[in-house]
């Protein structure tokens, strides 16, 4: 269920727990300040935590949903 915003919050919180913080306020400060191998980096670091918890999400939910 991706619909509800429990999942899509859960889904937030996952990701960014994998995330080191970063603070970049507007799109030309990363296009600015990152070097270019740096950001490809960045993206990929977060498409992994991604993906990471969308597996945890659907894990959690798999043994929430079998029958007791």
């Amino acid at each position: 269920c991706w619909v509800c915003l429990v999942c899509w919050v859960c889904l937030v919180g996952f990701v960014l727990n994998q995330l080191p913080p970063r603070y970049i306020r507007y799109d030309v400060d990363m296009a600015f300040y990152l070097p270019q191998s740096e950001r490809i980096h960045m993206e990929q670091r977060v498409q992994t935590a991604i993906n990471v918890a969308i597996s945890q999400i659907s894990k959690k939910k798999e043994l929430n949903d079998k029958p007791t």
